[in-house]
Parts: C-alpha cells; structure tokens; sequence
C-alpha cells in the first residue's frame, strides 16, 4: 500500500515537473535555454509568495499544452499608425512651409490692383480781365518772399486788394525767405478791400505763390523758379482743401512769366504735370492774359 502510495506521489511530482516547464515555455526564450541556471535566492527578496504559483492538475495539463489562438500582430497597426501620423504631420508642414522659387504653383498669385489714374492739373489760356471774375473766385499770383507788390501783375492785386496785401507783407515779414520759398498762402476775402475806382471789391481769395526769394536783378534763376513752383502749387491746394469753405473758378495770371523772366509754357507745363493725391479730384485752372 505504502508503495503504490509512494509511486503515485512520484508520479505526481514528475507531472508537476513537467507542467512547471511547460509553463515556463510561454515566458521569454531567455528561460528556456538549456545553459540556463536558475538564479540563486537572494535574502532581501524575502520568502516567496506561493500564493501566485498555480497549482495545475494531471488532466489539465494537455490543455495547457495546446497552442494559443494566433494573437493579432499589433506591431504592424503601430506601424501603420504611426505612419499615418507621419503623412498628416507632413501634409501639414507642407501646406504651412512657403513656397520656393523652384516650386511649381497650382494657382498663380494674384496681380497688384491697378491704382486709379491720378488726377491733374487742366490749365485753359484766355485773354481777359483776370479780376472779373465771380465771388468766391480764388486768384492766383507769383510772388517774391520780401513782401513786395511794386511791379507788374503784383502792383495791379495790391490796388484792387489793399486789405491783401498788408496780409502779405506781415506773412512774409514773419518768415525768412528760405523758409518761404516753395510754399504758398491763401488769403480769404477781406472787408476792407476796394477797387481803384472806389466800390467795393467783389470777394476774391488771393492765392500766392512764393517761388522767388528776390525780384528784379536779384531774383532766382528761372531753374530755381521752376523747381519751387511744384511745391509751392501743392501747398496751395492743401491750403484751400483746409479752408472748408466754397471756392468756386479757379484763376491765374501767367505765373512766373512777367518781371521773374520764366517763359509760361514752361511754368505751365510744370504745373499740369502734377499729380494729385487719390480723391482730391481735377482741377480745372483758367490762366488769363491782359488784353
């Protein structure tokens, strides 16, 4: 009795042995190796705990034999994932990097808006009386910076516009003639201005041009004259843009071309060669010569 008891236990034991190392072969290949030698027992692991070994039986030992069901390869899905990733993280740096030069565009780009043709300066030649012209008509005369009207197409504003010309000459004594050369000044109706004769002076604004330091042998030369009249034209217009009021024909002598010596085609053609700001519009100039 006492054998066979003996020999069951072996044989007991022989099949744990063999369900140990069947269980073992699931792990890594690193156990399974033959040169393998079990790692000796360190004291500070402390006891082992039996609770996780299973306790298998004869009969499921056959079983435990058997081949696992194919398990999905889940490295390939990382794989692919992660190259899915790749080719958005690269569609979107694509479409986020610039261009090159190199690179072929699929649409061209689009073309500069064209700007609006600017506006200009229309001067129209006519003989007549400069000074007849309707209220609220603006005059406009070359000047010299030392505020002086004594000659020419001057002396005639200074007798029909007194009230003007004293304007004038404060304006110009205020400033040196470097500082007034290309500039421009706008002088609104005054009450006290009469004509020669005695009435009363219709209300013209007085435009003046300062496009020569001096007069008479003194004055600028006509290249200087001609390279002030731009500036001093455009300051003229910002000057009656500022003033809000309503400023109805436009009038001029033939600037520059009495005692300064410029001949006129060459001031006019100055002046119709400007191009004025977008918005501000034509400017329609009559240019009078006395009869």
């Amino acid at each position: 009795m006492s054998v066979k008891r003996t020999a069951a236990i072996a044989g007991v034991s022989g099949g744990s042995r063999q369900l140990k190392q069947s269980k073992l072969s699931f792990g890594s290949s690193a156990s399974t190796s033959r040169n393998h030698k079990p790692r000796p027992r360190i004291a500070s692991e402390g006891p082992r705990d039996n609770s996780m070994t299973a306790t298998i039986n004869p009969t499921n030992a056959a079983d435990s034999e058997k081949e696992l069901p194919a398990q999905p390869d889940q490295s390939r899905k990382v794989v692919t994932a992660t190259h899915d990733q790749t080719d958005n993280r690269t569609r979107s740096e694509t479409a986020l990097s610039p261009i090159s030069p190199n690179q072929p565009q699929t649409q061209p780009p689009n073309p500069p808006t064209p700007s609006p043709n600017p506006s200009k300066i229309h001067i129209t030649d006519k003989i007549g009386d400069l000074f007849a012209g309707p209220p609220n008509t603006l005059l406009i005369h070359a000047c010299n910076t030392l505020g002086s009207w004594s000659g020419g197409i001057a002396l005639a504003f200074r007798k029909h516009y007194p009230a003007a010309f004293r304007l004038y000459r404060s304006h110009c004594a205020g400033a040196t003639p470097d500082q007034l050369r290309g500039t421009a000044l706008l002088i609104p109706p005054q009450r006290g201005d009469r004509k020669a004769d005695g009435p009363a002076a219709v209300p013209h604004y007085i435009g003046c041009l300062f496009t020569s330091r001096r007069y008479g042998r003194t004055r600028d030369s006509p290249a200087q004259i001609l390279q002030a009249t731009e500036p001093a034209m455009r300051h003229l217009l910002r000057l009656v843009a500022a003033e809000g009021r309503e400023v109805g024909e436009v009038r001029m002598c033939r600037v520059n071309s009495g005692l300064f010596g410029v001949p006129w085609e060459e001031s006019k053609a100055v002046m119709e060669g400007m191009e004025l700001g977008v918005g501000e519009g034509g400017v329609e100039v009559v240019a009078y010569e006395r009869e």
